[in-house]
């Protein structure tokens, strides 16, 4: 890959890769950490890059993979002594947002398989009905159904009492 494809690459995926991030993450300075860490490792694999079929679906699939361990960092941080643990810079808005955004995920995950999985491709990869049909095979039909009883499921999980 080119230096001007590259270019091109970054200034059209940036903002659709930050946004992905962003909601993995819950955290606008680890999602900017995130897509910097997924374009670093682009321009290092430039050479490869040319036998990419869709740089676009490589990004997003690296940069959601990248969020996917930073929360596994994360999760063992958590668990790790407080005595052993690096000092947190988190404000209390930040925390509970995290805190929101881990529960929302969780719920999603409890969620019938292909609901879970229409609601996945729907929130973490920002695609639409056509695209999630496309990606798992459904008809439209069954993609907007699964994603309304999804979103119905979502809003009696997140309305319990925790």
């Amino acid at each position: 890959m080119n230096q001007s494809t590259f270019k091109e690459l970054y200034l059209s995926q940036w903002p659709q890769l930050y946004g992905l991030a962003s909601r993995i993450l819950a955290n606008e300075a680890d999602a900017a950490d995130a897509v910097q860490d997924v374009f670093q490792r682009l321009l290092e694999e430039s050479d490869s890059l040319d036998k990419v079929e869709s740089p676009k679906a490589y990004a997003s699939t690296l940069t959601r993979r990248r969020c996917i361990d930073m929360l596994r960092r994360r999760a063992v941080r958590a668990a790790m002594p407080l005595d052993q643990a690096p000092p947190l810079a988190q404000t209390g808005a930040e925390a509970e947002q995290q805190s929101s955004a881990e529960y929302i995920r969780a719920c999603i995950d409890i969620l019938p398989p292909g609901q879970a999985t229409v609601m996945k491709l729907r929130v973490y990869d920002g695609l639409d009905n056509k695209e999630i049909a496309s990606h798992t095979g459904f008809s439209d039909e069954t993609v907007r159904q699964q994603l309304s009883r999804a979103r119905r499921k979502l809003k009696e999980l997140l309305n319990r009492p925790k």
